[in-house]
């Protein structure tokens, strides 16, 4: 289960961690001629690539600074090619390196800008809302389409930023292996009623309650958080519209075999709640081996981070209360069998979700409606004094009030209000 937004995990404070142990820069050599010509060439394309917009002048902004870490990552990429001698090459990538992190370090958004760019993707935001829902209403039957096309587009995006961010485990979470499950039964099999149940349950069981336990939430301009909802949200959506309303390869079948209708129908428990249990069961040892055993080692000598790391990292939290009592080599088993009991009890309801379709539809919109409230309580709670402080409209108000007070004199009732004070 992802639990940012996240991802991993939406919260309410929203702090961006970044790595914990930089690395020092490449130590300082002589300027040659030929890495002066080459710091002019690459001087004069950036000049022109920017020339359009002024990006390279220093602004304040509230967009974070990427750490030395982060950016190293990007210019240990840099190659030169074999024409060069090996110590003319290393002088060149050098001096490409110092001119790119003083580039790099003088790009800012301006706050208009950063305005503009909010309300661009919170009003695209809206419309992909609107568009979701009237696609689901219209033709719940192709559905599943516009999931496969934002999926993709969602997932490659999503693997691009985390990776950048050192986060890519959380890609080995039950969620992505969910995903690929539920593709791959709505387009390999398609008329399978024992793998569309089984998604069915794990979507609207361990997925559609992740909304709830980790508190993912509906905030627009936020690339993350809406990815975070769209992991958990929308297969349960897809799951919905394949129960109530069958695309016509399933109708069809349906339609033609009464034994299929039957089974159909049906909603016993072990197809929904005890069957589920062995894709988990696969996707839980290959996350064990893979997080706690193969790249163990990997994971703690780069800082990346997990899902079992930002769960456990407080006692507060619910694994964290139960997993850190525990010896430190018993607290990966103990993680796993907390996630398979929650999962369990996630998928307890699934029976009555799948025969009841008035139920199944309050509990999705009961799950939405929390997730709006989190994006909500989000907006203006924390993001609103945030973002009013870091674009420096408080202190401008503050100015303008005061430059008010100083050229308008006191009326008789300020005056007196002020001795008073």
């Amino acid at each position: 289960m992802d639990e940012r937004g996240v991802n991993g995990q939406d919260s309410q404070t929203e702090v961006e961690r970044l790595p914990s142990d930089p690395t020092q820069g490449p130590p300082a050599v002589p300027q040659s001629p030929l890495a002066h010509s080459a710091e002019v060439l690459v001087d004069t394309l950036a000049e022109l690539a920017a020339g359009s917009h002024g990006a390279f002048q220093r602004q304040e902004s509230v967009m974070p600074s990427e750490s030395e870490s982060e950016r190293e990552d990007d210019y240990e990429q840099l190659d030169f090619g074999p024409v060069l001698g090996e110590a003319d090459l290393r002088e060149l990538q050098l001096e490409a390196r110092r001119f790119l992190k003083r580039r790099l370090g003088q790009l800012r958004l301006r706050p208009r800008q950063i305005l503009v760019r909010d309300k661009v993707a919170f009003v695209l935001g809206t419309l992909d809302l609107w568009l979701s829902a009237y696609w689901l209403g219209c033709s719940p039957q192709s559905f599943y389409r516009l999931y496969t096309v934002k999926a993709a587009l969602l997932m490659a995006i999503r693997w691009v930023t985390y990776r950048m961010k050192k986060w890519h485990y959380y890609l080995w979470d039950l969620c992505y292996a969910a995903q690929i499950l539920l593709l791959l039964q709505l387009w390999a099999y398609p008329t399978s009623i024992t793998l569309t149940k089984v998604c069915f349950a794990l979507n609207l069981g361990p997925l559609l309650w992740s909304i709830i336990a980790f508190r993912n939430s509906l905030v627009y301009h936020s690339v993350d958080k809406v990815t975070s909802l769209f992991l958990h949200w929308f297969p349960a959506c897809v799951s919905w519209a394949a129960r109530w309303h069958p695309d016509p390869r399933m109708a069809a079948l349906l339609e033609s075999s009464p034994a299929a209708r039957q089974r159909w129908e049906a909603g016993h428990f072990w197809e929904l709640s005890l069957l589920p249990l062995l894709p988990y069961t696969v996707w839980a040892l290959g996350y064990y081996f893979k997080i706690f055993v193969v790249s163990s080692s990997k994971i703690q000598q780069r800082g990346y981070d997990t899902l079992y790391k930002y769960s456990t990292r407080s006692k507060k939290s619910v694994f964290g209360a139960v997993v850190l009592r525990f010896p430190q080599k018993l607290q990966p088993v103990v993680y796993m069998g907390m996630h398979l009991v929650l999962s369990v009890v996630a998928m307890m309801f699934n029976s009555l979700w799948w025969s009841n379709y008035t139920a199944c539809t309050l509990f999705m919109l009961s799950v939405f409606t929390v997730s709006a409230w989190n994006g909500a309580s989000f907006y203006f709670d924390v993001f609103a004094h945030r973002y009013v402080t870091g674009l420096g409209l408080e202190l401008r108000e503050k100015r303008r009030a005061a430059s008010q007070d100083t050229s308008t004199p006191p009326t008789p009732s300020t005056a007196s209000r002020r001795k008073a004070d």
